[in-house]
């Protein structure tokens, strides 16, 4: 039967909602994800481990309303059982974290009115990759995939206050495209400072 999840609100330190194999519809509205507090070892934690929600074989997924602040990722889709598919369906998302979006299995993905801000809070992270919109087909599976983005905007602040700036790499959209992949952008925003 469907699966509904809404009005939550959390401080996940490694995943915060994990949708995984579910065939059946999964609805989720109304979420938010941040800090519980500002203790260092807190933020930095959040910032190298959390995933606020990720989801992997699972094909009628939808999710409205989503804020997420300080996360490794605000949303990733990852592979699995043989490179089934993930289809997601989200309107109205605001994912402010290191990878704003991941989306790494193949499938169809229908984003509407979101906001992918790329964050580095109280200078916490270790790893050094910041996505904004980060695609990667999975080149194993035998979906070809669609990605359609409409009424979205990519925003890079920083210009890194750190002394050594050389050490982040920051991409606003990265695409890695395996074949027989659908890519729309319309009307996207794409604003940097670095």
């Amino acid at each position: 039967g469907k699966v509904t999840i809404s009005n939550i609100m959390g401080a996940p330190m490694y995943r915060g909602i994990m949708i995984k194999g579910i065939s059946s519809a999964v609805e989720m509205s109304n979420l938010q994800f941040n800090y519980s507090c500002y203790v260092s070892s807190h933020v930095s934690m959040r910032m190298q481990s959390a995933i606020d929600v990720e989801i992997s074989n699972s094909q009628n997924v939808s999710i409205d309303n989503m804020l997420t602040f300080g996360a490794y990722s605000g949303i990733t889709t990852k592979p699995a059982y043989s490179s089934r598919r993930v289809n997601l369906k989200a309107t109205n998302l605001n994912l402010e974290g290191q990878k704003a979006i991941s989306l790494l299995s193949s499938g169809n993905y229908d984003i509407y009115n979101s906001y992918f801000f790329m964050v580095n809070f109280a200078e916490a992270a270790v790893q050094n990759e910041f996505r904004g919109i980060e695609i990667k087909q999975d080149s194993n599976s035998s979906h070809a995939p669609n990605y359609n983005f409409t009424n979205c905007v990519i925003q890079n602040p920083v210009i890194f206050s750190q002394s050594n700036n050389s050490k982040w790499n920051d991409i606003n959209l990265e695409l890695e495209l395996a074949g027989n992949a659908t890519v729309k952008f319309n009307n996207l925003q794409n604003w940097g400072m670095d």
